[in-house]
């Protein structure tokens, strides 16, 4: 697990951005794995995860529900970064929910 701890794990609309993202980050020296859908994700947060992007595209409200119920069964101490990416100036209902969903974490 100490090898994933820090990795960046990406959750786009297609494989093809997910790994675009991935190859951008590890240009930079981040570790980073695209996961192809949310279920993925919630196993490699198992694994280790330094941090998660996520495109608002690729989530559905129960989908972002069921993470955010994921994540919350996490220790008080641990704290995942997330990092929701939306359309420029997108602040629709369904991103406030999102929002809303993510706030606890």
């Amino acid at each position: 697990m100490s090898e994933n701890k820090d990795r960046v794990l990406v959750l786009a609309v297609s494989e093809r951005d997910a790994t675009s993202t991935c190859e951008i980050l590890t240009r930079a020296s981040i570790a980073c794995k695209a996961c192809k859908d949310l279920e993925e994700m919630k196993k490699d947060i198992e694994l280790g995860a330094g941090a998660l992007i996520l495109a608002k595209e690729a989530l559905t409200l129960p989908a972002i529900a069921s993470l955010s119920a994921f994540l919350n069964k996490q220790p008080t101490w641990s704290f995942l970064p997330t990092i929701l990416l939306i359309s420029e100036g997108d602040l629709s209902f369904v991103n406030q929910e999102i929002l809303n969903l993510l706030h606890p974490l």
